[in-house]
């Protein structure tokens, strides 16, 4: 289970209003913008421990994937479950190397569970296996973003893409190709009934 920890683009800005601060305070002695740098600075450090333990006691299971052709989407169903005594909040669920396969969970009460459903596409035939899912969440002020992979066992199969038109023939090719039985008995049965007439006139 590997985790990591990297800033968010709202990191810096943050950093350049701390460095302002501090430029002031010191600089300039401002003791309120020192006071103040000191305190953002805090709430920014205590931040990282909380981002981590939001990830913390959480179990991902995956369910089983529906066959698909070559082209199609497939849906991989994630279940998340919340083992410790408090709720977690903004996580968000994804499949490493594809940015498209995420979900979005908003919040798990303690005890509870949540499912989210990742889809791709079926790019190439045969079987496949997925590995790892990455849980991540930038809770709780959003200035890092903290993920762990989590290791699965998911199967699925990519059958060959159909060639050929699907469409089905219109019903007046089918009649020109006596694909339409009735229309075909009936042709059959005047016919008959002509050639009963013809005989019985000579």
């Amino acid at each position: 289970m590997n985790r990591i920890l990297v800033p968010t683009g709202n990191a810096g800005g943050f950093a350049f209003i701390l460095a302002v601060m501090w430029y002031v305070g010191m600089g300039q002695g401002n003791g309120a913008a020192y006071l103040l740098f000191f305190l953002l600075l805090g709430v920014l450090i205590v931040s990282v421990p909380k981002t981590f333990l939001n990830l913390t006691a959480l179990r991902v299971a995956a369910e089983s994937i529906k066959p698909a052709f070559a082209g199609q989407e497939l849906s991989l169903p994630v279940e998340i479950v919340n083992l410790s005594k408090r709720s977690r909040c903004a996580l968000s669920v994804s499949l490493p190397g594809t940015p498209q396969a995420s979900a979005q969970v908003d919040e798990i009460s303690a005890g509870h569970a949540a499912r989210a459903v990742l889809s791709f596409p079926a790019v190439r035939r045969g079987e496949h296996e997925i590995s790892t899912v990455t849980l991540s969440s930038i809770w709780p002020i959003g200035f890092f973003k903290a993920g762990r992979n989590t290791a699965l066992r998911q199967t699925y199969l990519v059958y060959p893409k159909p060639a050929g038109d699907p469409c089905l023939p219109r019903r007046s090719q089918d009649l020109r190709c006596g694909g339409d039985s009735t229309g075909g008995g009936r042709f059959y049965r005047g016919a008959r009934l002509c050639a009963r007439r013809i005989t019985t006139s000579y």
